[in-house]
């Protein structure tokens, strides 16, 4: 998707005059989205199902008899946010026909709602963690961190196997070189600003989360934190 958006599209547009590469290059962008779509669909309902049972500390079995599952969808923030990310994951859905089709998505309108929707469903699931509950200036900075920080790591890695698709399938012509030298100067961009918001959003988490000095050098938790932070 973001691929798509801010790297392919305008690497298609110079390679206009070698259109076989290019929808061949759709087309498997075309399928690593359409599989990572299906994957958030499917694998959330398990998700919920587990979280329903790990809340309600009913078995497997008696969750659909007791109605667990229809409390914790509807009178939870869990369950809220569950929802509200499946809604979104069933309209990019029908989105994605028209913008993963070969020939792209002509509307700029639609286009743009199709990548705001995408951030939405990835940002979205920080409601679905530990950010959620803080009180005053914690309530608002906290979950905005953690949104920024799942869209830009998902931006960065997202983008990853897209590009070296995209690289393996360029040719000697002009336009396919120019292509590639779009496409990565765009993803060097892209990656600039990833990085640099996983980076300052993670200081605002791992200043919420351990609180101290002493509790990020001190504790496992902290060592993780401080791992992650060295890895990024």
């Amino acid at each position: 998707m973001w691929f798509i958006a801010f790297i392919g599209e305008p690497a298609f547009r110079h390679a206009k005059q070698d259109t076989g590469a290019a929808l061949v290059v759709r087309n498997r962008l075309a399928w690593i989205a359409w599989i990572g779509l299906l994957g958030a669909i499917l694998s959330g309902v398990p998700w919920f199902v587990l979280t329903a049972e790990s809340m309600s500390g009913q078995p497997l079995g008696q969750l659909a008899s007791q109605g667990v599952l229809w409390t914790v969808l509807l009178q939870t923030d869990f369950g809220h946010n569950w929802l509200l990310r499946f809604v979104l994951a069933c309209v990019l859905d029908a989105l994605f026909v028209h913008f993963l089709s070969a020939e792209g998505m002509r509307s700029l309108w639609l286009k743009t709602v199709t990548v705001i929707l995408a951030a939405a469903l990835v940002g979205s699931l920080a409601w679905a963690g530990h950010a959620i509950g803080g009180r005053g200036v914690e309530g608002l900075l906290h979950p905005a961190a953690d949104v920024l920080h799942l869209i830009a790591a998902t931006a960065w890695a997202g983008t990853l196997v897209p590009l070296a698709l995209l690289l393996t399938m360029t040719g000697v012509g002009a336009d396919t070189l120019a292509a590639a030298r779009t496409a990565t100067v765009r993803f060097s961009t892209l990656g600039i600003v990833s990085v640099a918001t996983i980076l300052f959003t993670g200081i605002v988490n791992t200043w919420y989360l351990a609180g101290s000095i002493s509790a990020l050098v001190g504790t496992d938790y902290g060592r993780l934190l401080l791992t992650k932070s060295h890895s990024s």
